[in-house]
């Protein structure tokens, strides 16, 4: 356990469990995990003391940020960026302990609740116009588009990922077959 007068801030915690996740995480899970933390926790939590996030630290941080913490200053974030902020904070604050710079971790904070929205399924002739814009002069872009409109599967799953940087072999291939004719 480290003492009260070696305490080191928060940023520099944060900054650790980065680096320590980076190897663990798929590169778009980091880079969100990063924007995150530069973007919302350290402007307004990073200098303080690690032993000073607490409860009311916490719940003070996440009022504030459901009030007026879009980057834009017009108004506040979602409820699902809130809980992912205040989840990541819970997983630092985790970390810290692990590696003995706290003695334990009790943050029960309430995590906002998300709104449940419905989701908007395209009409046919909406799917006809897409297809139709996504089909002229086709790129990988517009490929996996397609891919996931036809599939049902979302960009970010690891299952689309690995078929796109498939596609994108065969369509450099072909792309270049074509253009010796």
């Amino acid at each position: 356990m480290v003492s009260s007068s070696d305490m080191p801030k928060f940023e520099t915690v944060l900054d650790m469990w980065l680096e320590n996740t980076k190897v663990k995480l798929k590169e778009s899970s980091y880079v969100k995990y990063f924007n995150l933390v530069n973007k919302h926790i350290k402007p307004t939590l990073g200098q303080r003391c690690l032993s000073d996030i607490n409860n009311m630290t916490l719940n003070s941080f996440a009022a504030e940020k459901l009030k007026t913490g879009k980057l834009c200053l017009s108004g506040g974030l979602s409820e699902k960026t809130v809980k992912d902020i205040i989840t990541l904070i819970k997983s630092v604050l985790r970390f810290a302990q692990a590696e003995s710079l706290l003695s334990e971790v009790k943050i029960n904070i309430i995590l906002p609740r998300e709104k449940k929205t419905d989701m908007r399924v395209l009409s046919k002739d909406e799917q006809t116009t897409l297809e139709k814009n996504l089909s002229d002069n086709i790129d990988e872009c517009k490929l996996g588009i397609l891919l996931c409109l036809y599939t049902g599967l979302r960009i970010g799953d690891e299952y689309v990922n690995q078929k796109l940087k498939n596609f994108q072999i065969v369509f450099h291939t072909e792309k270049r077959s074509t253009q010796s004719c």
